[in-house]
């Protein structure tokens, strides 16, 4: 299971983000830029952005087709291929590699269609041609935009390089409130204001801990969050990865029951950016006797049916 960095709606208000959002969608408009990166500390809202762009150049119908496919850390090439044949109304039935990649090229290249490719969380240097996405200046009709936290990377794709930072302090504090549900005036606003700043402008780390305070309404409780926040550390972990994942500790910790926190554990057992049934939750859970006060499993049906890992985190999409 990989952690969401989609952050909330409010952030595509954001002057920053709206800013390197019109950036790309120029450059998309370029016939000579066929392949563009979005690159940034993880957690800053990459795939957020990337997928907003998606959504405005379907509105424009600036494209015809837009597909998107995960990489992540340990990518299955076959598994990318087939996210993005499935979008494009493609069957790919071929078993061997170079076959498989034929077919992919052959649909993106053998077509009046203008096609989006979106590449997201890329970790090393991929060799598109060999994946079936033509390479650049072979498809005028084709754009690949991919999303990596390593720029080098990127570099050497030969990708023209978006950058995105973390937020300004003001706009950290705008998202905060915003989450948090504070007003400038509320009594809260002083401490949360300090709570919001050990956020260090990262928009994931925002949302989480403002979504884990939300209900909490006395200054106290805020004052010891603060606290908390200031002294939360993973020591295996350095500089960014230390600070996401610190703060995604923290929101756990704040899971008001023990049954929450054995669901979100059990959903960490997944693999990575695995599409979990509720089913699977459920009679794994009962198995796992997580559901003590409820015998049947229609019961715990009934109560979950609304469950995902993102809900038990606080992290919304």
């Amino acid at each position: 299971m990989r952690f969401s960095e989609s952050t909330p709606s409010l952030e595509e208000g954001l002057v920053s983000r709206m800013s390197t959002k019109k950036e790309l969608m120029e450059a998309l408009k370029q016939e000579k830029t066929s392949l563009m990166a979005i690159c940034g500390m993880g957690g800053v809202g990459k795939t957020t952005l990337v997928k907003q762009i998606a959504d405005q150049v379907k509105f424009e119908k600036l494209f015809d087709k837009v597909a998107m496919a995960t990489l992540s850390q340990s990518p299955d090439m076959r598994n990318v291929q087939d996210q993005l044949a499935e979008q494009l109304g493609l069957k790919i039935t071929e078993q061997t590699d170079l076959a498989r990649a034929k077919r992919l090229y052959t649909r993106l290249t053998n077509s009046d269609e203008r096609i989006l490719v979106v590449l997201d969380d890329i970790w090393k240097e991929l060799d598109l041609k060999s994946l079936g996405i033509p390479v650049k200046g072979e498809c005028k009709s084709l754009k690949v935009i991919l999303t990596s936290r390593f720029k080098d990377v990127c570099s050497g794709m030969r990708a023209e390089i978006f950058e995105v930072n973390v937020l300004r302090i003001e706009e950290a504090w705008h998202l905060f409130k915003e989450v948090a549900e504070i007003s400038d005036d509320s009594a809260l606003s002083g401490v949360a204001k300090q709570v919001a700043e050990e956020c260090k402008g990262l928009p994931l780390a925002i949302v989480v801990v403002a979504k884990a305070l939300k209900s909490n309404h006395t200054p106290e409780s805020w004052d010891r969050a603060l606290r908390q926040l200031k002294q939360y550390t993973i020591r295996e972990l350095e500089g960014d990865e230390d600070l996401v994942f610190s703060r995604i500790k923290f929101s756990y910790d704040y899971l008001k029951s023990a049954e929450a926190k054995s669901l979100l554990l059990l959903c960490s057992l997944f693999p990575e950016d695995y599409s979990i049934p509720i089913e699977c939750l459920v009679r794994y859970g009962k198995g796992l006797e997580l559901f003590p006060d409820r015998r049947r499993l229609v019961d715990v049906r009934d109560r979950h049916a609304d469950w995902s890992p993102e809900k038990l985190l606080f992290v919304v999409k």
